[in-house]
C-alpha cells in the first residue's frame, strides 16, 4: 500500500508477484484490499479489475471494504453502471449486505458523474434497507442538490441531517447524526446566498440553526452574509 500511496505502482505489484512465487505466503483480503484502493487512488482501473479476479480466483473472499473500493475504482473512471453490476454480482454470489460506506460511495459516484437522481435512488434505497445515513451521506446529497438545482430539497436534506423541522420526509424515521455537517451548513448558505435564495431558504435556515441548535458553530462571515440579506 506504501508503495501505491507513493506512486510506485508497478513496484507493488512486482513485490505481490515475488511473494506469490518465493514464499509459501499466499495474499490475504488485507492486501488484496490494499492493492486494489491502490489502483482506485491511481485511476487503474483494468488493474483494479485484474487484482479483483485474482482475489476471486485464489479463494479470498471480498467483503463490504472491498465493495467499496470497488465502487471507488469505478467512480474515478466514471464507470459508474460498471459499479452498480458489480456490487450487485459480488453481493449476490458472496451473500453479502452493502453497508453505509458502500452506499454512501455510490452517492458521490452519482454525484460527481452528474448522475444526481440516481443518487437520490440510492439514498432511497439505503432507507428502506433501514441503513442509517452518515454525515457523509448527507453532505453529498445536500451538495449534489444543490448543483443539480434543486435548493429546497437541499435544504431539507441538511435539516434532516440535523434533526430540524422542515426535513425531507423521506428521511423522517432516519436517525440525525446532528455532528459532523458543519461544513455542510456553510456551503449551502453561501451556495444559497450565490443562487439568490439567502431570504427564503438561508434565513429560516439559519433561524431554526440558532433556535434549535444553538452549539453547531455557523461561520461567522457567512452569518453576516445571510443576515445582511434584506428580511432578516
Amino acid at each position: 500500500k506504501g508503495h501505491f500511496q507513493a506512486g510506485d505502482v508497478q513496484v507493488a505489484f512486482a513485490i505481490l508477484e515475488q511473494m506469490k512465487r518465493d514464499t509459501n505466503l499466499k495474499p490475504d483480503e488485507i492486501m488484496y484490499n490494499s492493492l486494489l484502493d491502490g489502483c482506485a487512488q491511481n485511476g487503474l482501473v483494468d488493474e483494479g479489475q485484474k487484482v479483483l479476479r485474482e482475489m476471486e480466483e485464489n479463494g479470498v473472499r471480498p467483503s463490504n471494504f472491498t465493495l467499496s473500493i470497488v465502487v471507488k475504482l469505478m467512480n474515478r473512471a466514471r464507470k459508474v453502471d460498471l459499479a452498480f453490476n458489480l456490487v450487485d454480482e459480488l453481493s449476490k454470489k458472496y451473500r453479502l449486505r452493502p453497508n453505509v460506506h458502500v452506499y454512501t460511495n455510490f452517492i458521490q459516484a452519482c454525484v460527481y458523474n452528474r448522475q444526481f437522481p440516481r443518487a437520490m435512488q440510492v439514498m432511497e434505497k439505503m432507507v428502506k434497507e433501514r441503513i442509517q445515513l452518515e454525515p457523509r451521506s448527507y453532505s453529498l446529497l445536500v451538495r449534489g442538490s444543490l448543483n443539480a438545482g434543486y435548493p429546497d430539497q437541499a435544504c431539507q436534506i441538511l435539516r434532516s441531517g440535523l434533526g430540524l423541522p422542515g426535513g425531507l420526509p423521506q428521511l423522517e424515521h432516519q436517525r440525525p447524526p446532528h455532528t459532523g455537517l458543519e461544513q455542510s451548513v456553510t456551503e449551502l448558505m453561501n451556495g444559497l446566498c450565490d443562487q439568490g435564495h439567502a431570504v427564503r431558504l438561508a434565513q429560516p435556515l439559519l433561524r431554526d440553526i440558532k433556535k434549535f441548535k444553538n452549539r453547531l458553530r455557523v461561520d461567522p462571515q457567512v452569518q453576516r452574509r445571510v443576515t445582511n440579506e434584506q428580511g432578516w
